[in-house]
């Protein structure tokens, strides 16, 4: 016979102390070190071919 290991666990989750609440007083507000500024998205770059005029044979 096997064991299921999925209700073993949520056993074990539900022994475990709840986080306290007075650890969201310790964050503080900081300033940023540097800002990133939104880039603009850059353009493909398209190969610009001349176009060359068909060559008719003289006859």
């Amino acid at each position: 016979m096997s064991k299921s290991t999925r209700s073993s666990t949520a056993k074990n989750n539900q022994g475990s102390p709840a986080p306290d609440n007075d650890s969201s007083a310790k964050i503080t507000q900081v300033d940023p070190i540097s800002t990133v500024f939104p880039q603009k998205p850059k353009k493909m770059r398209i190969k610009s071919v001349a176009v060359r005029p068909k060559r008719t044979p003289i006859t």
